[in-house]
């Protein structure tokens, strides 16, 4: 299935599934539309703000639908683009899964009756997160020097060889944070989701980093 595709039936299956969520929701005063880090509600709206709590995700994957489609023809280097397409689609794909699955989650505590712990969403989004930049980190070295897609920094974009060395260290150091972020999520859902964003933040500096020292000694460097 392409992604274009691929994308459009998730969200409107995600939009359905949310709405048919708010619509079978019981009569009551108020409901619950924020959990604290223990999972007990700690936020209560009437009906209509849980419409808007349920439809952010398909909002956000129409949004997504739409950039990733148009991405490409806004591509100077569109040769390198077209090179890195595989790599592309796998990034467009992943998170289009990862963002279904979070809708997922979002609905789930209006379908049962005594609510939904919120140390489960947080585990969720935790640990698909970390899936989710494996994911990236394993197609991260196949990316051609682009503008829309990869590491970019101002010596990435300047310097064929920064990008290269660059994205090989990056994806290794994704994969690496997205499985610190799994185990640190199976051991405890907030710590684990705060570990998996630091984790992604450390490998993100490192690789800025590094991206400028092989920038500064690369003879065919772009000035």
């Amino acid at each position: 299935m392409k992604p274009l595709t691929f994308s459009i039936v998730c969200t409107l299956m995600l939009t359905g599934f949310a709405l048919l969520t708010w619509i079978s929701l019981p009569e009551l005063e108020h409901y619950p539309v924020h959990w604290n880090a223990a999972g007990v509600a700690d936020g209560f709206a009437g009906r209509n703000a849980v419409l808007g709590v349920l439809m952010i995700i398909p909002v956000t994957l129409t949004f997504m639908t739409m950039l990733f489609h148009f991405i490409p023809s806004l591509e100077p280097l569109r040769q390198n683009f077209e090179d890195s397409r595989k790599a592309y689609h796998t990034i467009w794909i992943a998170l289009i899964i990862f963002l279904t699955i979070i809708g997922i989650m979002i609905c789930l505590p209006y379908k049962t009756e005594d609510g939904h712990s919120g140390t489960l969403v947080i585990r969720a989004v935790g640990i698909g997160t970390s899936l989710l930049f494996i994911g990236i980190g394993n197609v991260l070295a196949t990316v051609r020097q682009n503008f829309m897609l990869g590491i970019r920094t101002p010596w990435t974009l300047s310097s064929e060889l920064s990008w290269e060395k660059t994205h090989r260290l990056g994806g290794k150091l994704f994969v690496l944070a997205g499985v610190i972020g799994i185990i640190a999520c199976a051991l405890s859902p907030v710590k684990g989701l705060l570990a998996s964003v630091f984790a992604v933040l450390a490998a993100s500096i490192i690789c800025a980093i590094y991206s400028y020292m092989i920038w500064k000694d690369d003879p065919h460097k772009r000035r």
